[in-house]
């Protein structure tokens, strides 16, 4: 039982990272879009444009970061809701060929 919270802990904490980082890659691309409005009304050369540029380099690296952490966190969770099936699958198969193996010697 306690096993299974543990799992059932992890599993709404990734969740709960998962939904963190999405609403922030929203937050980053809804900023993106301001930004390039801004700089959208700069001379490509000016000083203003080039800050722009940055603070939209920054917000593409943010949310570059987060879309590998969310795909970690997908793979955790995968690992956590399904390794555990097929872990147990793998050893159902496997006492079956013991039994098998046993009828098989009392015949």
């Amino acid at each position: 039982m306690l096993l299974f919270l543990k799992l059932k802990m992890k599993l709404y904490r990734n969740q709960y990272r998962l939904d963190n980082n999405n609403d922030t890659i929203r937050k980053n691309q809804e900023a993106r879009a301001i930004w390039l409005q801004r700089q959208a009304t700069e001379d490509v050369n000016s000083d203003n444009y080039k800050k722009y540029a940055e603070e939209i380099q920054k917000l593409d690296e943010s949310t570059l970061d987060l879309l590998k952490d969310n795909e970690d966190l997908k793979n955790s969770i995968y690992s956590l809701r399904i390794k555990n099936l097929e872990d147990a699958i793998k050893g159902y198969d496997d006492l079956e060929t013991e039994l098998k193996g046993f009828r098989d010697l009392l015949n």
